[in-house]
């Protein structure tokens, strides 16, 4: 292919964050070179591939956080090399870069999930922001995941003891309840039994909120207090 080199490599980067692993592809050499020196002075751990057979092999093998590949290869394009990505890795982060730009080319490289499409030659400077801006967002996005499973095994109703069938029930009333907004009325006598409720209550009215969908952020809109009996 057409030999293109991206604009040009900054003297001196700023560090990323966090090192996240990346893989280049390329079978221009030259470029492969100059990516892997500017990628590397900014912190990432960075391997090449030479052409998508090899990254392929690269992808099925070792787990990467990012993946940069140009489209035209002679043996495995680009796109075959993205849905190999995506198939072992989702979330991987995937940007495309070419010197021969079509539309066709670009339109299937976003359907199958890449974040960008580059024309060489591109300003690096400005790739750099972008991988680093993709990868930090990856990044929070893992950790709202994790946030919210250990808010949900925290609030939820897993680690209440009782297992009779009239405890069963208590549950499900109480999970069908935690799903509406609506006032809840416990009659009876003052004590530990009403205390227990209310906690247990708002345990799980915690828990519900964090598996909504509509919930922007991973948070307990209450503060959470543990039921102090545990009910058979």
């Amino acid at each position: 292919m057409a030999s293109s080199v991206a604009q040009r490599a900054p003297a001196r980067p700023a560090p990323a964050r966090v090192e996240a692993k990346l893989l280049v592809v390329d079978d221009e050499q030259s470029m492969r070179d100059m990516l892997k020196i500017v990628l590397k002075r900014d912190g990432y751990d960075v391997q090449v591939a030479e052409n998508g057979k090899r990254a392929i092999e690269l992808l099925r093998r070792e787990s990467f956080d990012l993946l940069l590949s140009d489209i035209q290869m002679p043996d495995a394009n680009g796109v075959d090399v993205l849905r190999v990505a995506k198939d072992v890795n989702r979330d991987m982060v995937v940007f495309m870069m070419t010197a021969f730009a079509s539309t066709d080319s670009a339109v299937e490289a976003m359907r199958l999930g890449a974040v960008d499409y580059l024309t060489k030659p591109f300003n690096v400077d400005e790739l750099r922001l972008k991988v680093r801006q993709h990868l930090e967002a990856r990044r929070l996005k893992e950790e709202n995941v994790l946030l919210k499973k250990a808010l949900h095994a925290q609030h939820g109703l897993s680690n209440v003891i009782g297992r009779s069938p009239a405890m069963l029930a208590l549950f499900q009333m109480v999970g069908t309840i935690a799903k509406t907004n609506s006032t809840v009325l416990v009659t009876g006598e003052s004590g530990p039994v009403r205390k227990w409720w209310r906690a247990l209550s708002t345990r799980t009215r915690c828990a519900a909120s964090i598996r909504s969908s509509r919930s922007t952020a991973a948070r307990c809109p209450r503060r959470c207090s543990s039921p102090s009996s545990s009910a058979t």
